[in-house]
């Protein structure tokens, strides 16, 4: 993907940015345009590049080339065990997800349909690895996962208070491999994510009958 425009805002560049670091080939190139008399003339900024190439050839970052880049951080900050645990836990209980995974975690997303009633994946949650954090996985719950089982949410932030609210809406938690309410979360995010599907169901059910 490459986004080309007449200049661009910083908003933009940490969007182009952050999505090119965490594994979208994406580039933002800019023109700027000179007046020569009654000529213009246009000069082409490459602003932001794939953050890995190779020296002949662009890097393909593809499902498999994303579960590699994973796979090795998970093993320098030894969360192999841990990532391997939650992930099997998910998707064994969501049936109707779909997972992708990227360069530092993965996502598991329902089909929905847009306004114009286009098929379309929305993330509901996603895991996170972070160097800063070895042993550990972050698991964030996006904020169309709370709304689709509220109530047992509720009833999660007041058994566990590292379940805090992210930044730009939802909630995470961070999890390690050697606590002690690792056991107990893992037995209960199994009822919360049959809970979050099936609060996904109820609003594809709505959705139609609209």
């Amino acid at each position: 993907m490459v986004l080309v425009g007449l200049g661009a805002d910083n908003r933009t560049r940490r969007m182009v940015n952050y999505l090119s670091k965490n594994g979208l080939d994406i580039s933002l190139i800019t023109f700027y345009a000179f007046r020569k008399g009654q000529e213009v003339f246009l000069a082409k900024q490459v602003e932001i590049e794939l953050q890995e190439k190779d020296a002949a050839q662009k890097y393909s970052y593809t499902k498999e080339t994303n579960e590699e880049s994973l796979r090795r951080l998970a093993e320098k900050i030894q969360a192999i065990e841990i990532l391997a645990r939650i992930t099997e836990l998910i998707r064994n209980t969501l049936t109707s997800g779909y997972e992708w995974p990227g360069k530092t975690g993965r996502s598991f997303s329902f089909l929905e349909k847009t306004e114009e009633g286009r098929p379309t994946y929305r993330v509901y949650l996603s895991l996170y690895l972070d160097e800063s954090w070895p042993n550990s996985v972050r698991v964030f719950f996006q904020p169309r996962a709370i709304e689709a089982a509220e109530d047992e949410f509720k009833n999660l932030k007041g058994k566990y208070k590292g379940l805090a609210d992210a930044k730009h809406g939802g909630l995470y938690i961070r999890l390690d491999k050697e606590s002690q309410q690792l056991d107990d979360f893992c037995t209960d995010l199994e009822n919360l994510l049959g809970k979050i599907e099936a609060g996904w169901k109820i609003k594809q059910t709505q959705r139609e009958r609209d």
